[in-house]
């Protein structure tokens, strides 16, 4: 019924006539996204790694532990739909001018403030966010967005039997391999994504009455949910108990701290099929779920950004301590919705007034009369 509806351009579906279980589904993975920086990225991990045992390090380690696998999640969602689109370069670039857009603005606040020092590297970056392809979602996720034409036009001729094969293929590499060797295993988020689209496409392209069933995946879900919790609050027993270990942050959520590592990648997919079967139309939804990159950008752009958001304003570390939660959700929310509000308003001053102008002129004049 959903894809009946669906008016697919740009791999996406029209935003007002679009299925909104997948947005809603994009509006909660960059919250938890959201919850993952905060917990990352401003030294609570630190003090939670002291006692990784507490109540209040196994309630970090729980909110913090769900980045990896939301960004897996947002590429799974690209792949499954951009595997059945064509594509378009106006999309890209408008993906790229928005990096652009907010990675100059936030450069040029921090520098003439003198919050940051000027260079010319962190300029040069602000303008190509290709630094590397092991790390940075931005970057990488833009370099993977141009492969996708070519993998398309592979995955459209591979057939159901050779299609599966090279998802087997490529998650014996990256999944196996990359948990066997967890700590020695050298990957690149470039290749991880193209991973995920084939695993994306196969699901779209061969559907079958078990991809449907959402109490299988809800149930799927949940238990991975539950057995992910299960082995942060093991991990923070083991590296509390044996002797000798040393206190490292991420142990506490080791199993779901890479974008490859298998936990990751599981409850990943089943919180995608999940939700691609929740079909209902909202455009509040919708309208929300189109920030999501925009979020993503602002509150991650640098690590001015970081340091500022998180240390400066926030003072996360300042409310470390058995009612963490209570401090942790509501800023996390804060952030987002301001983000949200943030992008709300680039779109409306800036990006719809662009598309206008560039309509206007691309309409033909009217010839003149004889």
């Amino acid at each position: 019924m959903a894809e009946t509806k669906e008016k697919i351009a740009d791999g996406q579906p029209d935003r007002r006539t679009r299925d909104s279980g997948l947005e809603l589904f994009r509006i909660i993975l960059m919250f938890f996204i959201v919850a993952h920086h905060y917990v990352v990225h401003s030294g609570i991990m630190e003090l939670a790694a002291q006692d990784p045992f507490s109540f209040a390090s196994v309630c970090v380690a729980v909110i913090g532990a769900w980045g990896k696998t939301g960004i897996d999640c947002f590429v799974l969602i690209t792949g499954y739909f951009m595997c059945r689109s064509q594509f378009k370069p106006k999309k890209f670039f408008a993906l790229l001018f928005e990096a652009q857009f907010y990675g100059l603005l936030f450069f040029a606040v921090f520098t003439t403030t003198g919050y940051q020092a000027f260079s010319w590297a962190a300029l040069i970056e602000a303008i190509l966010p290709f630094s590397q392809i092991n790390q940075n979602f931005t970057g990488c996720f833009l370099i993977f967005y141009l492969t996708v034409p070519f993998l398309n036009v592979l995955v459209q001729n591979l057939g159901k039997r050779m299609h599966k094969l090279l998802i087997a293929l490529s998650l014996g590499v990256y999944c196996i391999l990359g948990a066997v060797f967890y700590f020695s295993f050298s990957m690149n988020y470039v290749g991880w994504f193209i991973v995920l689209y084939f695993v994306a496409s196969y699901l779209r392209l061969y559907p079958c009455e078990l991809f449907s069933r959402k109490r299988i995946w809800g149930a799927a879900l949940a238990a991975m949910l539950l057995l992910s919790i299960a082995s942060m609050v093991l991990f923070a027993y083991i590296v509390q108990t044996v002797e000798g270990l040393p206190r490292v942050s991420v142990a506490l959520f080791a199993l779901l701290a890479e974008v490859n590592i298998p936990f990751a990648f599981l409850t990943a997919l089943c919180a995608f099929l999940f939700f691609k079967n929740i079909h209902f139309q909202n455009a509040a939804v919708n309208r929300i779920a189109s920030t999501t990159f925009g979020v993503f950008l602002i509150h991650d752009n640098c690590a001015a950004m970081r340091q500022f958001l998180w240390r400066d304003v926030l003072h996360v570390t300042a409310h470390y301590g058995n009612f963490v939660l209570l401090y942790a959700l509501p800023s996390v929310a804060a952030v987002f919705l301001v983000c949200a509000l943030s992008d709300l308003l680039r779109q409306t001053l800036l990006v719809r007034p662009l598309r206008w102008l560039m309509r206007k002129l691309r309409r033909p004049k009217a010839a003149p009369d004889a």
